[in-house]
This record gives structure tokens, C-alpha cells and sequence, in this order.
């Protein structure tokens, strides 16, 4: 007799603790039903949290381990769950957080659902801070809150089907919307999208909102204003316009050895912050350059901080005009997110948040 195929779960991570990822594997061990095996995609932690991570997994049998060398690119959930999407040969797979913590009996249920004419989502079950620390069963937990039929994460999805389709939206980075925007899509092909709440099999672990964590200053993590906005307007403009299918390259990533060589080239030009220079590189340099790395520097001008130009600045005379070093992260990194996501980039904010380093080849 055939044995029945497994259910593929996806984890894509970056640079999250550890003790979470421990703890949403260990739910998994407990699983009444073992037929299950996990794709467990790193999209480019740091080199430390990497090593640890790695033998973390190894304790772990039923997990295949990815790493893609993206360290220095801005988070890409899309792209990550579309590389194992691409690739893998089950007729089903379900998508999870890092931080989800599973009931015995959930992948039980998941076979149970299984249709491919459907995506089932589920109920979550909100853990806060406190009740995060505690060690406890399942049923133990004290939930604080519940995810409403708005959150479609946490989603059991049949393969063909979202392959059919391209995948996830890959201009969604950071955070939001690349979730909806799929559920969107797929029904759209007649795929009903149907939410599970008849009980709560799925805990979320607390950790501080994506939003929060936004600063208006520069910052060694890597981040754009608003971009929470503009992935949400992103998925309006999708549904107003009835995009069904993701017409845009999915699936594809840049070998590893190619980004991790493209993280060490010298980088040879310095462009100072003046809205000019920042404008002419976006508008003028990008468009027009191929078969080529370029490396840039993005630093202040030191006139700028100078006596002379603050006080013809406050006198009214003509002085140049100057983008924030966070205005020109913004700009830039919008930019290549939006037009040269699929290209080899590393991409830098330097210790002291005084320059950023960009190094792309087109």
C-alpha cells in the first residue's frame, strides 16, 4: 500500500532567538502524527546566531536545513518560502512562524483538511510576555488574545496550486501583507480560503511588533519608513486591480558564494548626502549602468556640519540641500527592493551609522 505523503512545514528565520525556535520544534516531536517533515530556511542570520542555530538543528531529525546568504539584504519571508515552494515534491505544505507552539494533535488535522481546491488557516492563540517565559503543556497556557479571520499566516496550502500561481509577491519586505495578498490571489483561481476556528491548536510566543521596533534615526537594522504602509497599499492596488497571478520572477536566489564574495569587494566611490548627488545616483547612475558591480559609499558632507554653511543657511543664501543619512537609506533601499530585488546586492549601514555601503551587480 502507498504511504501517504507528508506534510511539508516551512520556517523562514533571520536573526530571531533561539529559545523560540527550540521551543516550536519541541511541539513538534510531541506530534501524534509524525508524517510530517520541515524545510527550515535561514535567510542569511549572522554568522554566530548561524553556528548555534545549525547545531541546534541537528537535534532534530525530521528538519532539512537551508541557508541562504542574505545577510546583508533586507528581510524577504516571500522569497524564502518561495525557494523551498519551488522545489519541494508534496502535494501539501503548511507555513509557519518561528514562534508558533503546536498542540499534539495538529498535524493529525492537517491531514484530515487536506483539499486541493482550499487553503485552511487557523485560530491562533496569543501568549504575553509572562505567560512566553513559563514552561507549561499546551492546554496549560493562558492565551491573552486570538487571531481574528484577518490573519491568514498560519495557512495549510495545496502545492500545485500556489505554484500555478508564482508564489508569494516578492515585493513584500520586512513585514505585512505578502500573507493576505496570497489568500487573495489563489481564491481569485477559485481556491477557497477557508478559516479553521472550531478550537485552538496554534500559540503564538510574544515578541515586540515589527512596527515598534521603527525608528526615525538610522539603525544598524536594516529598515524603510512606512514600508508596513506602502506593503499594504501594495496589496490594495493588487486587489483593486485583480491580480491573480505573481508575473514577476519568483523562487529564485542568488548563490551563496556570489553574495558572500560581492559582501567583501572594495568599494570605490563616495557620494556625499546632498539631494542632488542622491537623486542623479537613483535616477540618473542605476538605470543606465549593466554588466557591472557597483560599490558606493553614502556619507555626510562634511560642509554640512560646517560654521560657514550654517551661517549662510541662516542668512538666507544659497546653499546645497542635503538628504538625512536616514532619508537616503529610505530612498535607496526602497529603491532597490522595488526595481533590483533580484539582483546580487549587499547592502550596509557601518557601526558608527555614519556611511552606508551598497555593492550591486547588475
Amino acid at each position: 500500500m502507498k504511504l501517504e505523503a507528508p506534510i511539508v512545514l516551512i520556517y523562514a528565520f533571520k536573526n530571531r532567538d533561539l529559545t523560540r525556535v527550540k521551543r516550536t520544534l519541541d511541539s513538534l516531536v510531541l506530534q501524534s502524527n509524525q508524517n510530517f517533515r520541515v524545510e527550515f530556511v535561514n535567510y542569511g542570520s549572522s554568522t554566530e546566531l548561524t553556528k548555534e542555530l545549525e547545531l541546534l538543528i541537528g537535534d532534530y531529525s525530521f528538519v532539512k536545513y537551508n541557508y541562504l546568504a542574505y545577510q546583508n539584504q533586507p528581510w524577504n519571508k516571500s522569497r524564502a518560502l518561495n525557494y523551498i515552494i519551488k522545489k519541494i515534491e508534496e502535494p501539501f505544505f503548511f507555513i509557519s512562524d518561528i514562534d508558533i507552539i503546536f498542540h499534539p494533535k495538529f498535524i493529525n488535522l492537517l491531514h484530515d483538511m487536506k483539499d486541493k481546491d482550499k487553503m485552511h488557516f487557523y485560530k491562533v492563540g496569543y501568549l504575553s510576555e509572562k505567560e512566553t517565559l513559563l514552561q507549561k503543556s499546551f492546554e496549560d497556557y493562558q492565551v491573552e488574545f486570538y487571531s481574528k479571520v484577518d490573519a491568514k499566516g498560519m495557512t495549510l496550502f495545496p502545492t500545485e496550486t500556489v505554484r500555478k500561481n508564482r508564489g508569494f509577491d516578492e515585493f513584500y519586505h520586512f513585514w505585512g501583507a505578502e500573507d493576505a495578498d496570497i489568500h487573495f490571489r489563489l481564491s481569485g483561481k477559485g481556491c477557497e480560503s477557508v478559516f479553521y476556528e472550531e478550537e485552538t491548536l496554534l500559540l503564538h510566543q510574544w515578541h515586540t511588533s515589527y512596527r515598534k521596533t521603527e525608528s526615525k534615526e538610522l539603525t544598524k537594522n536594516l529598515q524603510i519608513k512606512g514600508i508596513v504602509q506602502i506593503n499594504h497599499q501594495h496589496l490594495f492596488f493588487n486587489q483593486q486591480d485583480g491580480v491573480t497571478i505573481n508575473y514577476k520572477q519568483w523562487g529564485e536566489v542568488s548563490a551563496n558564494a556570489v553574495l558572500e564574495e560581492l559582501d567583501n569587494v572594495t568599494v570605490n566611490q563616495v557620494i556625499l548626502n546632498r539631494k542632488v548627488n542622491i537623486d542623479h545616483f537613483i535616477y540618473g547612475i542605476l538605470p543606465n549602468v549593466t554588466n557591472t558591480v557597483i560599490t558606493v559609499k553614502f556619507t555626510r558632507d562634511s560642509y554640512e556640519k560646517s560654521l560657514k554653511y550654517k551661517v549662510k543657511k541662516i542668512l538666507g543664501k544659497k546653499v546645497p540641500e542635503y538628504y538625512t543619512l536616514k532619508e537616503v537609506n529610505d530612498l535607496v533601499l526602497l529603491h532597490l527592493i522595488s526595481f533590483y530585488r533580484d539582483c546580487p546586492y549587499s547592502y550596509k549601514i557601518t557601526a558608527d551609522l555614519e556611511a552606508i555601503e551598497l555593492r550591486l551587480k547588475l
